[in-house]
């Protein structure tokens, strides 16, 4: 799930240029400090749509959307909101989701539990940050 490619042992990642650790790291490095580290998106005292919109992440997502009709925006604010709703019911029951979970090694059931904490985080946050391009326009 998340993304255009497959990182080391098969992880999905969510592309060059879309992960950041919240301490410089982008792209690719971003993407494996986190995976390392277990730690989801940052959140910070700017909002998402502020640093998207001063060339931070999610940058590309504002300059996707900004051009795109509200009812666009609206039903990707959804879509990211669905997205993130399925991945908390696969944290609250991964047995569901997940084949043979209970005989899967523990590293290896940890390392799927964070990567649907951090796509939860994710989808949230691409979700505020066309919150904040809609409120941006007055809608």
């Amino acid at each position: 799930c998340g993304g255009p490619g497959l990182g080391p042992n098969g992880w999905s990642h969510p592309g060059p240029l879309h992960a950041s650790d919240g301490r410089g790291r982008s792209g690719w490095l971003g993407w494996l400090w986190g995976r390392l580290t277990g730690k989801a998106p940052s959140s910070s005292a700017v909002s998402p749509y502020q640093a998207a919109l001063n060339g931070g992440r999610h940058a590309g997502l504002v300059k996707n959307y900004g051009t795109r009709s509200t009812k666009d925006i609206i039903n990707a604010i959804k879509s990211y909101e669905k997205r993130a709703a399925l991945h908390e019911e696969k944290l609250a029951d991964p047995e569901n989701f997940v084949k043979n979970w209970p005989n899967l090694r523990q590293e290896h059931q940890e390392a799927i539990l964070r990567n649907w904490q951090y796509e939860v985080a994710l989808y949230r946050e691409q979700a505020m940050v066309l919150r904040g391009l809609l409120e941006a326009r007055g809608e």
